[in-house]
């Protein structure tokens, strides 16, 4: 637990001052206890100090460290309390910790560290490598990654809040994800509010186009019942007719159970995107930034080899039923228009009916 002293003294005016002088917790835990309290071992929490964007152009108010902004932001990704707690852990105010929060959610989301690396197989030998791993796993060959969605819970949003209302009745924003064998997330689209459909997305996303166009490696994507097949899109067959059928069945549905599982995993380490948390208390756009943040923590995690946080029976709520929801194109109900990119490019976004035509952006677009 992060220690800090209260330093009592006089101002200029004769009144009371109280300051906290803040101290390491690093200094005081060991290894495993960082990890059990902050999700990352010391090597990685050293890490995120590094990053561009947590140093303070200021040093006036004893403005927070980067370590401190680290720490703050790791409690809280991993636990999903209330601010106001995690800055009294801290020795810090509600305010100071939520603009930490943000800061180094930020800062996660724009680095391009290797080591929180979100990238899809292109070079022939990762190609290669990734496709025994799934096929070690089920004997399906040729298999480039696990597709699906998943709801994370947010504050409901001033404007059009129930564009964000998903299928299970509270307000989220609809994450893509696509995983290896490993649990890895390789792709992800933070963009899409809760009412939009998984096939929706899909075909909305960079990875969905450039498969669409021909622009990938041979292979396979498995995706459920909620998407359309196509020639590089397996789903599971709705009626099966022989032992052949119910075997690829089988194998597909112990593959796709890897997404499952890294959803569980996911969820199960950063308690802040799961319901029983709460919900992410920020706007759409700052709530893509965490949620990016804590799926590229995710894969530093797998890549450090720390040990998984037991996935509770709550977790276990990432499997979806999508089938009759929607016409068996997929089709989303709602309409499409252009938002912009934060690196300056267009794309689709399920947004408002055709009878409300706007060109305001809901929710920041993030896609790696």
């Amino acid at each position: 637990m992060a220690a800090y002293l209260l330093l009592v003294g006089r101002g200029r005016n004769g009144r009371r001052v109280v300051a906290q002088r803040r101290s390491d917790p690093l200094d005081s835990l060991t290894d495993e206890e960082v990890v059990s309290r902050y999700r990352l071992n010391k090597r990685g929490i050293q890490k995120l100090v590094q990053l561009r964007g947590l140093e303070r152009p200021t040093k006036r108010s004893k403005a927070l460290t980067p370590l401190q902004q680290v720490l703050t932001a790791l409690r809280f990704f991993a636990t999903g309390t209330f601010q106001s707690a995690i800055g009294d852990l801290h020795g810090i105010s509600q305010p100071a910790a939520s603009r930490a929060i943000s800061a180094v959610a930020a800062a996660i989301a724009a680095s391009d560290d290797a080591e929180l690396a979100v990238s899809f197989p292109h070079d022939p030998v990762d190609v290669r490598r990734t496709q025994q791993e799934f096929f070690r796993v089920a004997g399906f060959p040729r298999v480039l990654g696990c597709l699906d969605g998943t709801m994370v819970p947010i504050l409901a949003p001033h404007d059009d809040e129930y564009l964000y209302v998903c299928r299970k009745g509270f307000n989220a924003i609809n994450v893509q994800a696509v995983c290896d064998a490993r649990l890895l997330f390789t792709n992800l689209v933070c963009q899409f509010p809760g009412s939009t459909h998984d096939s929706f997305v899909w075909r909305q996303s960079g990875l969905g186009t450039a498969f669409e166009s021909g622009d990938m490696p041979p292979g396979f994507i498995l995706g459920d019942s909620a998407y359309v097949l196509r020639p590089w899109l397996m789903t599971p067959k709705l009626h099966v007719a022989s032992t052949a059928d119910a075997a690829y069945n089988a194998a597909h549905m112990k593959m796709r159970n890897l997404i499952e599982r890294a959803f569980g995993v996911l969820k199960s380490r950063f308690r802040c995107l799961h319901k029983s948390g709460g919900c992410l208390m920020h706007s759409p756009e700052a709530s893509a930034n965490i949620i990016l943040a804590c799926c590229k923590l995710h894969n530093f995690c797998i890549r450090e080899g720390m040990p998984d946080v037991e996935v509770d029976a709550c977790v276990n709520d990432c499997q979806d039923v999508h089938l009759g929801e929607y016409p068996a194109d997929g089709d989303s109900p709602l309409s499409r228009f252009p938002i912009t990119v934060g690196v300056g490019k267009k794309l689709s976004f399920s947004g408002l009916p055709t009878n409300k035509p706007s060109q305001k952006s809901y929710a920041k677009i993030i896609e790696i």
